[in-house]
């Protein structure tokens, strides 16, 4: 407990501590809360909420009739823009809806419902209560629809993508026994278990290593040299322990219903960070698989052993931080009910009051700078009493224990604090809604702290308002995925000992104490279920360059006979689940608890199985990968050779429009039930062995995880000795201790200015935090395993035709007509495509299926729901439950098949903190998913020469897909016979047009439209386009589209509607605004090849001008075909000599064969024909050329704009840091200043109390001196008294004696 005088910094808000008193805390009422009366608490759909600084407004804010119109059964709400964006009110919007009435007498209950809510929507859809503070975000399963199953693409699965029915395998151990010199030994082999996928069939695989210390080693990257930028979420905030501690008491029985209780008891204490510990462990970390090197094999913080520390379940509902609009929000059933509960429609307006406070008006503010301190959060809902300064609790967690703090508060107007010293819950909030606040700041500060320093974001608000509202969430893969996030952001930077990180220490302190245990103090753990967490509550910090060196030695050290090594499962031994049959079937145990629940299988399950980490925030998804295989032994298997394979993720902050389905398929992927026999749960205490073909795999890629400390020291003294390098911030005691060869004049603060200039360009390439693409790792055995088929895509609009009774081709204009069908499939294809639009998040697109009349109408809603997150609509509908896809032998239906959605937008938009830990391949983020050239369902535009003895076209074949007609421009057909002379690779790909229905017209499916290019003497019509041609059927290709490297430019499939700009020329395709439904091809946008670069416009080439001699001929056209051969090889020498070929040399020639061909009587047409041929091959030649160097400068200059980029990136972290850095200095500047200043005026007090005590002090001392003499008076007096009592007694004894019987 405090006791001394102090000050708490609270945000902006000075908070003056006083003395303690000796008033004791009040005492909490008794609960009320139980495990039997839970169901019953209120959760408050019933009731509208009003934010603190909303005031009763009953003519503001009210529904205004006006601007209410219904047209083609659809509503409106008409704003105009001075209409305020956040009317109506939901105290009058609430109301008006549930009293809203239809003049149709013969409406039913649900027709009536139907249409308030439609007109709600249509309302909500418009506001914005939130007034712009922030940015809305859809749910990845919408609670009120039923979850969609979907997986991530098999491409993104990659290694990973077969499907094995096993998890563990039993196999044969050849256990290994370590030599601290040469090849691990061979013990005696046993039958062992493993995890897969590994095996002996991976020793050949490479190990690939992104680790710091191999940097550091190498002296391309600074060491840590006694720095640690790296921030702890967990700090004290005044009030935030007494409202936990009220938190726990009041709501002990909720807390425990989601399986938080622990997890949040936590909070109570403080924690260490040993810095020396973390950083040993961050050298050593691969950002490519998320696990720590050590001498004898790899390791990590697995799940199972995040959830025995920190207390949070692994199983549960997937935790996303999202805000949601007023639609998704405020809206209500249309029968006096919300959908969401009041602790959300509530805390968001305080979060948005807040945000606001202390602004002199209410605009939309910019959402990028409004912001919600921690102190004013908690203040909002908790101001005193207090009783604990700068501390957290000790071993005493109860009210009455603790004594109150005289707390004096200055005003502060960005805050509104709740009334002061009232007590628990002071503003009378609800039950779950005052527990939901304190979640959200709980999470913000103890548990997925990632990008929350300091602030409450409106995001938490969902998730904490569901764990309040009884909701099971699996916290633990969230909080380690952002653990693993900020891990890889510090390892990747330039340097890792100035990066400012934002991780909950408190959970990575604990577990590597656990691992590297006696390097620092833990206490005792009173409960085996406890978090292993409480092991280091209110322990002390260690010098942390001593953790380090010790750390290091037992990272880099080999077991041998006399000494063990590591403790890898020092979390799950003797805590692990125990399958146990019953009566009613398998059940499973943890040891010390009765009870059996299947949570503990299922998290096992998750725990041990390759996956995908998921963490949603808002904007961004953070996708970290999670391989189990490589560190076995944490859970009790034996450690065989894992694959060198991982899931090739594109990034792993993904920021695309459908991030929301990308976390939800990615989620379905993680919580994927596995048959139960495939799993088999090792023994509470069984110690995982080494299998000796991993352990001499492991040798030989571990070189670098076996230096001596002395070693790795010794290159971080040669980097402080390197003058050519930039100097470091590091403090001249250290260096003096540490380092004392080093001259400390080229290091220490007074550098600190000149250690912020940015090093050198080829220093920062040594180490930029962007990996260097890796190619993919041929994993063995791998093709033995699996065979991927083709992928098909799936047709959902086919599907709905074919259930329905329409045909394929049906026309958008078909009629729907319910009531006239026979088939009962159609209401359960309207709730499904119902469900899907919710999937994808605009529900507001749901009522127009209710009013659809037309398949144009339906098709409609899908893709304008689909169009709102960029997503294409076939995308969107996923494969019904309730119907199989039919049969199509062409794969109309099924095609490409993707059950999984991603689009690429967000690949590229990245924020500051993302990281590439490799490519391996992958596409960069401005890279487009051009589809390859045997898709099915396109016409291939391919290059050939119209020469003697090749087919012409035949009339009709324009049908297929027409050219136009003008300059000379013809289709010709592709016959596999006669194969083509210098064939364009890269083929120009138009897909035919689409029916309405989708039928391509007259296409046989191995048919191949080949329309001449420019390099056969022809040209493409400027100015004409792409769709329909006079006739109304059949495509029309024009444009200048140019010829490069004898490529055309790659065009996906065209969609109705689209417009493509390319070289001057405009493509379109005609029929409708919307894209429409698609049959057997992709309707996707048009897009260049070339990995979507526009093509350089050909330079103007001259014509050949040869010209066919007027003399006459004698001659016969028999055996052209072997005469006009040495003709076209010679003038090809011409051409080949040299590139690009010289224009006179090759007119030269071909003049000369021209008059030599025509001597001989030869016809003109075949010979013209080829000298076109071949002066087109020339201009692509010298267009390629001319292509080749500009492509060179746009090299060169993407190199200096990227090396521009990184400096400019760089720069802008040094000023954020310095940013920081300064805005802490102020604030310690002011908290000084502050604290001088009541110490001042204490001085000032304290000298005229002195003054106004020295006459007192006087008077007192003579009055003391006269009570001195009085009292040496009394005491002679007394004296004397006491002897004539004594003789007075003595004579009254003898008188008795004399009177006495006896005498």
């Amino acid at each position: 407990m405090p006791q001394s005088r102090g000050a708490v910094d609270r945000g902006h808000d000075r908070v003056g501590v006083s003395m303690l008193t000796q008033v004791r805390m009040p005492q909490l009422t008794p609960r009320t809360i139980t495990h039997e009366n839970i169901s019953s608490v209120d959760r408050g759909f019933l009731s509208c909420t009003k934010g603190p600084l909303e005031t009763h407004a009953p003519e503001d804010g009210q529904v205004d009739l006006n601007l209410i119109i219904k047209r083609g059964g659809y509503y409106q709400y008409l704003r105009d823009d001075g209409y305020p964006k956040h009317f109506p009110l939901d105290e009058h919007l609430f109301p008006f809806i549930q009293q809203l009435t239809i003049d149709d007498p013969d409406a039913d209950d649900a027709t009536v419902t139907a249409e308030r809510e439609q007109l709600e929507w249509v309302i909500l859809s418009g506001r914005d209560s939130m007034l712009g503070t922030c940015t809305f975000s859809y749910l990845s399963f919408p609670p009120d629809y039923p979850a969609s199953i979907q997986f991530p693409d098999v491409k993104q699965l990659g290694f990973f993508s077969s499907v094995t029915d096993s998890i563990t395998k039993a196999l044969t151990i050849v256990p290994a026994i370590w030599e601290v010199y040469g090849q691990p030994k061979s013990g005696y082999s046993f039958s062992g278990l493993s995890l897969l996928p590994s095996g002996s069939a991976y020793t050949s695989d490479d190990y690939s290593q992104f680790y710091l210390l191999g940097h550091i080693l190498k002296e391309t990257t600074p060491s840590w040299y006694d720095g640690w930028s790296v921030t702890s979420s967990h700090r004290f905030h005044l009030g935030a322990i007494e409202w936990l501690m009220g938190v726990l008491h009041h709501y002990h029985d909720l807390l425990d219903y989601v399986g938080i209780r622990h997890a949040v008891t936590a909070a109570l204490y403080s924690y260490p960070c040993h810095a020396g510990l973390l950083q040993a462990l961050a050298e050593r970390f691969n950002r490519r698989f998320n696990t720590f090197a050590t001498a004898e094999g790899e390791t990590s913080i697995d799940l199972w052993g995040f959830h025995r520390i920190s207390g949070l379940p692994i199983c549960g509902g997937l935790y996303e931080k999202v805000c949601l609009d007023d639609l998704h929000r405020d809206s209500s059933k249309g029968t006096g009910s919300y959908h969401t509960p009041y602790s959300l429609r509530y805390l968001t307006k305080v979060w948005r009051d807040l945000a606001r406070a202390g602004k002199d008006e209410t605009p939309s503010a910019c959402k990028s700078s409004v912001r919600v301190s921690l102190n004013a959060w908690v203040s909002f809902f908790y101001n005193g009493p207090f009783c604990f300064h700068n501390s957290f609790a000790g071993d005493t967690t109860s009210w009455g224990d603790h004594y109150q703090l005289s707390v004096e508060q200055e005003e502060n107007v960005s805050f509104l604090p709740a009334s002061k010293n009232k007590g628990w819950n002071p503003r009378r909030l609800p039950d779950r809604t005052y527990l939901a606040a304190y979640l959200a700041y709980w999470l913000s500060t103890f548990v997925v702290p990632y990008g929350e320093d300091g602030y409450i974001r409106p995001e938490v608000l969902y998730q904490a308002c569901a764990l309040a509202d009884g909701t099971r969430l699996a916290l633990a893969p969230a909080a380690l995925a952002s653990i693993f996030h900020g891990l890889g952001n510090l390892t990747a930077s330039p340097t890792p000992r100035d990066r400012a990180v934002v991780l909950p220490t408190h959970y990575l302190s604990a577990w590597a104490g656990l691992l590297l245990q006696g390097f620092c103090q833990q206490t005792h753990l009173e409960n085996i279920s406890a978090p292993l967490l409480f092991l280091f509550r209110n322990c002390p910090n260690h010098v942390s360059y001593d953790q380090l060196r010790n750390a290091r030695k037992a990272l880099s050290f080999l077991p041998s006979k006399d000494q063990a090594g590591l403790n890898f499962q020092h979390c799950s031994w003797g805590f692990r689940p125990i399958a146990g049959e019953r009566p009613e079937g398998m059940q499973y145990f943890l040891p010390g608890q009765q009870e059996a629940h299947p949570s503990f299988y299922k998290g096992w399950l998750c725990n041990i199985r390759p996956s995908v980490l998921v963490f949603r925030k808002g904007t961004a998804v953070i996708l970290e990968p999670y391989y189990p295989n490589p560190f076995a032994r944490n859970f009790g298997y034996d450690q065989a050779t894992p694959p060198n394979a991982d899931f090739p993720l594109s990034t792993r902050l993904y920021r695309g429009s459908d991030r929301h389905l990308v976390a939800a398929s990615w989620w379905c992927y993680y919580i994927q039930r596995g048959p139960p026999l495939g799993c088999t749960l090792p023994k509470a205490e069984r110690l995982g062995q080494v299998d000796v073909y991993y352990a001499r795999w492991w040798f030989r890629h571990s070189n670098v995880f076996r230096e001596q400390v002395d070693r790795i020291k010794e290159a971080e003294e040669k980097r402080l000795c390197r003058v050519d390098l930039p100097p470091l911030a590091i403090s001249t005691t250290f260096l003096k201790k540490r380092f004392p060869t080093v001259d400390p004049s080229l290091h220490g603060s007074r550098r600190k200015k000149e250690g912020s200039q940015k090093p050198p360009l080829t220093e920062k390439h040594a180490y930029t935090g962007a990996m260097k693409p890796l190619e993919r790792p041929s994993i063995s055995g791998l093709k033995d395993k699996q065979s991927l088929s083709p992928q098909k895509h799936y047709s959902w609009w086919l599907h709905l035709l074919s259930d329905c009774g329409y045909p394929a081709n049906a026309a958008l204009s078909s009629p729907i007509l319910p009531d006239g069908y026979t088939n009962d499939l159609w209401p359960h294809w309207e709730q499904h495509l119902k469900n899907s639009i919710a999937r994808v998040g605009p529900v507001e697109f749901i009522s127009q299926l209710d009013n659809c009349t037309h398949l144009q109408d339906l098709w409609d809603a899908i893709s304008k729901a689909g169009k709102i997150v960029k997503l294409d609509p076939k995308a969107v509908v996923l494969p019904p439950s309730f119907s199989s896809i039919p049969d199509a032998p062409s794969d109309t239906i099924v095609e490409d098949a993707d059950f999984g959605v991603q689009n690429d937008e967000g690949i590229g938009d990245m924020e500051t903190d993302d990281y590439h830990p490799i490519r391996d391949g992958a596409p960069s983020s401005d890279e487009e998913d051009i589809p390859a050239a045997d898709d099915p369902g396109r016409a291939i535009i391919t290059s050939g020469a119209e020469m003697p003895g090749f087919p012409t076209p035949e009339e009709g074949e324009l049908s297929r897909g027409r050219i136009s007609k003008r300059n000379g421009s013809a289709l010709v057909g592709s016959d596999p016979a006669h194969p083509v002379e210098g064939a364009i690779s890269g083929d120009l790909e138009i897909t035919p047009p689409d029916h309405l229905g989708g039928e391509l017209t007259g296409a046989p499916e191995q048919s191949q439209l080949v329309i001449n290019t420019p390099s056969q003497g022809y040209e493409i019509v400027e100015g004409a386009i792409i769709g329909e041609d006079s006739d109304g059927s059949g495509g029309v290709a024009t444009g200048d589209v140019s010829m490069v490297d004898d490529t055309v430019g790659s065009l996906q499939t065209l969609g109705a509607g689209t417009d493509v700009e390319a070289s001057g020329a405009t493509c379109f395709a005609s029929h409708r605004d919307d894209s429409a439904p698609p049959a057997s091809q992709e309707v996707t946008p048009c897009v260049l090849a070339e990995g979507g670069l526009v093509p350089v416009q050909r330079p103007d080439f001259p014509p050949h001008g040869i010209v066919w001699p007027d003399d006459s001929q004698t001659g016969s056209e028999q055996g052209i075909g072997f005469l006009i051969e040495p003709f076209i090889r010679s003038i090809r020498m011409v051409i080949e000599a040299e590139f690009p070929p010289s224009i006179d040399k090759v007119c030269d020639r071909m003049e000369a064969s021209t008059r030599t061909y025509h001597l001989m009587g030869l016809p003109r047409d075949p010979w013209m024909a080829g000298i076109d041929s071949m002066w087109a091959e020339v201009q692509d030649l010298h267009a390629k050329s001319v292509r080749e160097s500009i492509d060179l400068q746009i090299r060169q200059l993407g190199g200096d704009i990227s090396a521009l980029e990184s400096r400019l990136a760089d720069t802008c972290m040094r000023v954020t840091a310095v940013g920081t850095r300064q805005a802490e200095l102020a604030s310690s500047s002011a908290a000084l200043m502050d604290e001088i200043s009541l110490l001042e005026q204490a001085i000032e007090r304290s000298s005229i109390r002195l003054a106004e005590l020295k006459p007192a002090l006087a008077v007192t001392a003579e009055a003391e001196k006269n009570v001195t003499a009085e009292m040496e008076v009394l005491d002679q007096e007394r004296l004397a008294l006491e002897h004539e009592l004594a003789a007075k007694q003595s004579m009254l004894m003898d008188l008795q004696i004399q009177i006495s019987p006896s005498s």
